[in-house]
């Protein structure tokens, strides 16, 4: 589906660009001062700094000088998939679910997928297969704050592709010992400013020592959007607290990432439910080989549309013929 462009007048640009410096200095501020104070947990088997008890397989290391930033030099977009299972959220991906693929930055893409149960390993070696140079696979190996070893249990339900499979909690089944890898490592080292980065994150209960980490991390306004999915009934296995927790996606915010509401499921069911799509007629000789649309515009309009959810509304691409007839606002009355 091709998206409708958003003029935006030119002192409303100015505006937003003044307000994107604030937001950048306020998010670097405060990365250096109180909030990442208050984020400093996670150590193995520790209640002093966070006052809650926990067992981590380490603590997080938000930067590192050692670790080797890209040195590639043309943009694109990263999708980087924490939890990936069978490569099924990266098919997502490329149908256009996390934003239109053909609107990346330089037309290029490139995925990383980590994910640490060794029953999809096959599934993601088949990916890359079919994606040599632009998929990167990470199997049996989890999405953590930090770089060990962590025992994962492997969730027998077959039937849901083993979902809540974990390093968080015990199944009472098949565990297996797993390498963790850092996420904001992966990030410094495969990202550059230019990109577009989608980071995905269904990693069952990690996320809430991955993301206060990444709050700490110097680059993490190198993120434009994260998909987040949160299992709460995990949060207390976490190193850090609930406030510290909140306090992270708050500085995330602010340094510039957008974090929406966010269901794995969501995407899979609206897909389900898609009709399949017709099959385009054979075009004349001679006739455009299909639609035609403002490239130019549509880069321009990438980050303001994706990175802030600006999605068009249905207003705004309803046939204007049919709105009278419409209930616009929810209340039984037809109005604007």
């Amino acid at each position: 589906m091709i998206l409708p462009i958003i003029a935006v007048p030119m002192a409303v640009f100015h505006k937003l660009c003044l307000l994107s410096l604030v937001g950048l200095g306020l998010a670097a501020k405060l990365r250096n001062t109180t909030i990442v104070t208050s984020l400093r947990g996670g150590s193995q088997n520790s209640t002093a700094a966070t006052g809650r008890s926990s067992t981590t397989p380490c603590q997080c290391e938000a930067n590192n000088p050692a670790w080797v930033p890209s040195g590639r030099t043309v943009p694109k977009c990263v999708f980087i998939d924490l939890g990936a299972a069978d490569g099924n959220s990266f098919q997502q991906f490329l149908a256009n679910a996390y934003g239109p693929v053909a609107n990346c930055p330089s037309g290029q893409w490139e995925a990383l997928l980590v994910e640490a149960n060794p029953q999809f390993t096959p599934a993601l070696q088949a990916v890359a297969a079919q994606h040599v140079g632009t998929v990167h696979t990470f199997s049996s190996t989890a999405a953590y704050m930090c770089q060990a070893t962590t025992t994962f249990s492997i969730d027998p339900d077959a039937a849901h592709n083993h979902w809540g499979s974990s390093m968080k909690t015990s199944h009472g089944s098949t565990s297996v010992t797993v390498p963790t890898i850092n996420v904001n490592k992966l990030v410094a080292e495969n990202v550059i400013p230019g990109d577009w980065v989608i980071l995905k994150v269904d990693i069952e209960g990690a996320e809430y020592d991955v993301v206060p980490c990444l709050a700490q991390f110097q680059k993490a306004n190198l993120l434009d959007i994260m998909f987040l999915e949160e299992h709460g009934y995990l949060a207390t296995n976490s190193a850090y607290s609930p406030q510290q927790y909140a306090a992270a996606k708050t500085a995330l915010k602010t340094a510039g990432v957008n974090i929406p509401d966010y269901h794995s499921g969501t995407l899979m069911q609206l897909n389900a439910a898609a009709p399949a799509p017709t099959p385009a007629a054979t075009p004349a000789v001679g006739a455009p080989s299909g639609p035609e649309y403002d490239k130019k515009g549509y880069k321009k309009d990438w980050r303001t549309e994706w990175e802030h959810g600006d999605f068009p509304g249905w207003k705004k691409t309803y046939p204007k013929a049919a709105l009278p007839y419409e209930d616009r606002q929810s209340d039984g009355k037809i109005g604007n």
